[in-house]
């Protein structure tokens, strides 16, 4: 999944990814200063087209003419994209998602994903099988979740042999027919802007608070890049940064939203991103306003599931 950081020139990227990282607490002879002014002024906001700086508006595009309907993820005629070269193919779809929808798909990925099925692994158990009930203490050391196609880290590849099966016969088993929903969903999503793909590896990952970030990184392990990546968030607000092929270039910074979706086909599929914060206190409240353990834990959290297409589809 994961192409190499090391280049040769300054890494302008990893200036800018520090720059929004929460400042620390001020101590020793310095406790006295006023801690840093934090500058969100170059973040692109697609939900509040109001709040861009003029420069930033420029750069927004709407898709014309684009329209999708599910019965499990809502309905959307809003598509954006950024008019910049090393972007082309980034697609941005602003929360289509109704409230019970997000919840819905919340309790998913904390209950049943990451629970009581032998197909997924998690960073927590490694290539065995996952636990049998959620202990809600373990659940905040959860970082990542994979179906399908598991991607393996050090070698960084996918093969046949770390696949999770997909039984055909569906009935009695919510949580694989949840995950044959999604490879629908996400299938759909990608035609919408033009693109056939077949959803084969989804990775979810939990982000616990504010010291949890995902650094620079381009997806590369797939067989066809010409395949889109296709993700959609829940709970608290980040701030995504996307370059270009190399990290000499300083990337754009954009909010990425409780409920939003974003596609990463053509030039953007070779980009490198990162997620260096998430602000806190931005979780929908209806995502934690009851007295439930998934519900106290979206309250300082964000969940991501992204799809991909492994291998090159038959001609």
């Amino acid at each position: 999944m994961y192409q190499d950081t090391k280049q040769a020139g300054p890494n302008v990227f990893r200036q800018t990814e520090k720059s929004f990282r929460k400042p620390g607490p001020v101590k020793g002879r310095n406790r006295r200063k006023q801690p840093p002014v934090e500058d969100f002024s170059s973040v692109i906001d697609f939900t509040n087209l109001e709040n861009n700086s003029p420069e930033n508006l420029d750069l927004i595009k709407q898709v014309p003419s684009t329209s999708f309907q599910s019965q499990y993820f809502g309905t959307f005629d809003t598509v954006y994209t950024i008019d910049l070269p090393h972007l082309q193919g980034l697609y941005f779809v602003p929360n289509p998602f109704s409230e019970d929808e997000q919840k819905y798909w919340v309790k998913r990925c904390l209950l049943d994903f990451p629970v009581g099925n032998h197909n997924n692994i998690t960073n927590l158990e490694g290539n065995k099988e996952l636990w049998d009930d959620i202990d809600e203490e373990k659940i905040y050391k959860l970082r990542w979740a994979s179906l399908g196609y598991h991607f393996q880290w050090t070698p960084r590849i996918y093969t046949e042999e770390f696949r999770g099966e997909t039984p055909k016969d569906l009935q009695g088993l919510p949580v694989l027919t949840c995950v044959l929903i999604v490879i629908e969903i996400i299938q759909d999503m990608a035609k919408t802007v033009g693109y056939d793909m077949v959803s084969e590896a989804t990775i979810i990952n939990y982000y616990t608070g504010v010291k949890c970030r995902m650094g620079a990184h381009v997806d590369s392990s797939e067989e066809d890049l010409t395949k889109p990546i296709v993700s959609f968030s829940f709970g608290n607000t980040v701030v995504f940064l996307i370059g270009d092929r190399t990290l000499q270039t300083e990337p754009t910074a954009l909010y990425i939203r409780s409920g939003d979706v974003v596609i990463m086909s053509d030039e953007s599929r070779y980009s490198y991103h990162a997620i260096p914060r998430m602000i806190e206190g931005t979780c929908p409240s209806f995502l934690y306003d009851g007295e439930t353990f998934w519900e106290q834990y979206m309250e300082t959290s964000r969940i991501n599931m992204n799809c991909r297409q492994v291998k090159v589809s038959p001609s």
